[in-house]
């Protein structure tokens, strides 16, 4: 309706993103800058009072609809009602707000100060006595037919506990320092709610470790379900030598990103697949407590056979928590031949608190 391929899919991702039942009229779905669709849209929010009537001052409608705060979306900065800067403000894209507690509600900067910090400070955490075993020395123990029967099963394997509370405070220091090649919030994107931030390389230690040990890991059962489905690519033999293909193909992004999921925070259900060369996993590792510092969250897989309901996997994960899952597809055996079966990833709304978790993808992206 709006004359873009996109609009569609917006539109539903909006619609399927909100209750139906939660009373609210359609026409204030709006864009994540604030922007309206249609130019009937906006007359009717005006109308309303969301939106300062055609030629009315910005004040004047704050001190009509009881505003005490304005807020711009295009980069969530708010004003008070009066504040002389405010008047330049393109009417179509802002919201008022009585205090300045709900406009933070909302997401918008408190009068002058700094935007509240990504992750909060970790607490300090006291080293066990005794040994620890190295990261890769954990991964080398495991099972690789085991995880293999649990991917082909289900698209999904899951190691609690492999990271200590302390490497996860670890973790989430670095990601404070927010070495970041891009940040993408996952809202504006039609995504879902929360925030990408892709790490630059090279990764933390820790984190390099998991990644470089579970690509051995997994490179011969993802080498098994391509055959088996008559694919002939194959994956060299380590990591490094794969991101040469990925570069030989234009993918030079990196795709390992840090996942910020506040309260009402939910990721929709997509695939990770970032260009030609893609590998057939990818592992997501939890660094919150479940139930302390956030409750829901929960992580979704999702197959999709045509002509069948779809068959959900739900996996609540905790801090610490490693699920290696497949990217696109898993494989099905149990009929004549072997078969894809789609597969979609994503999680359940976040209830309370925050969720921060790393997200492992073993290619580069576009």
């Amino acid at each position: 309706m709006a004359g873009r391929p996109g609009a569609a899919r917006a539109a539903g991702r909006a619609l399927r993103a909100a209750a139906a039942a939660n009373g609210v009229p359609w026409h204030r779905v709006v864009r994540a800058d604030g922007g309206q669709w249609h130019p009937e849209q906006l007359a009717r929010l005006q109308r309303e009072g969301a939106r300062p009537r055609p030629d009315e001052p910005l004040a004047a409608w704050a001190q009509r609809v009881g505003a005490s705060r304005i807020g711009r979306w295009r980069d969530r900065r708010l004003a008070a009602a009066n504040d002389p800067q405010a008047r330049r403000w393109p009417t179509a894209t802002v919201e008022a707000f009585a205090d300045a507690a709900a406009a933070q509600a909302r997401g918008f900067t408190a009068d002058g100060q700094p935007p509240p910090p990504l992750w909060p400070e970790p607490p300090a955490r006291r080293p066990r006595a005794g040994r620890v075993r190295s990261i890769e020395d954990r991964l080398r123990a495991i099972d690789d037919a085991r995880v293999a029967a649990h991917l082909e099963a289900d698209g999904l394997w899951h190691r609690p506990r492999l990271l200590a509370a302390a490497e996860c405070a670890d973790l989430l220091q670095h990601a404070s320092t927010r070495r970041f090649e891009r940040t993408i919030d996952m809202r504006a994107k039609g995504y879902g709610v929360g925030t990408y931030h892709y790490f630059s390389e090279p990764l933390h230690d820790l984190l390099q470790g998991v990644r470089r040990e579970l690509y051995h890991l997994l490179r011969p059962i993802a080498e098994d379900w391509r055959a088996a489905v008559g694919d002939p690519y194959r994956y060299p033999a380590t990591l490094t030598g794969f991101w040469r293909q990925c570069r030989a193909a234009g993918q030079r992004r990196a795709s390992s990103i840090v996942l910020c999921y506040p309260q009402g925070g939910v990721n929709h259900l997509h695939r990770d697949v970032y260009g030609p060369i893609w590998f057939a996993f990818q592992a997501l590792l939890v660094l919150g407590r479940r139930d302390t510092d956030f409750t829901g969250g929960d992580f979704v897989l999702q197959e999709e056979r045509p002509g069948e309901a779809p068959r959900r996997r739900v996996q609540p994960l905790s801090q610490g928590d490693l699920a290696v899952f497949a990217s696109s597809f898993r494989l099905d055996r149990s009929g004549p031949k072997p078969r894809r079966v789609p597969l979609r990833h994503g999680t359940t709304p976040i209830t309370h608190g925050r969720r921060q978790a790393m997200g492992l993808v073993f290619h580069l992206a576009e």
